[in-house]
C-alpha cells in the first residue's frame, strides 16, 4: 500500500503516468508522501512501465550514488579500525600494515 501512496503522491506533484522521474531536490516536507522520509536526503523515484520492453535511465555524470565521497568513507573506516591497531600490531608486522594502508589510499 505504501508504494501506491508514493506513486499517487508523485503523480500529484510531478505528473501522472509511468516513465516519470521525480526528484525532490529540496528534500521532503510534511506533505511529501514517502515512507519514513529523511529531510537530509535528496530523493529520486520513478515508476517504469516495462510491458513494452526494457527502459534505459541515464544520470548526469556528476551524480553520485552515495551522499558521501571516498574521503569521508576512508575517514570513517580509519576511525572504526583505530581501536584494533594494538591487537593487529601483535599479529602483523608494522611495515606490512603501512604498505597495505598506503596501497589502499593511493
Amino acid at each position: 500500500m505504501n508504494m501506491v501512496a508514493m506513486r499517487d503522491g508523485q503523480a500529484a506533484t510531478f505528473g501522472a503516468g509511468n516513465n516519470v522521474l521525480a526528484v525532490w531536490k529540496d528534500g521532503p516536507n510534511a506533505k511529501t508522501i514517502i515512507t519514513t522520509a529523511n529531510p537530509d536526503v535528496i530523493y529520486g523515484l520513478a515508476f517504469v512501465d516495462l510491458k513494452d520492453g526494457p527502459v534505459v535511465l541515464e544520470a548526469v555524470q556528476q551524480m553520485r550514488g552515495l551522499p558521501v565521497q571516498r574521503d569521508t568513507l576512508v575517514t570513517v573506516a580509519a576511525a572504526a579500525l583505530l581501536p584494533f591497531l594494538p591487537a593487529a600490531a601483535i599479529e602483523v608486522p608494522l611495515k606490512d600494515v603501512l604498505a597495505r594502508l598506503i596501497g589502499m589510499l593511493l
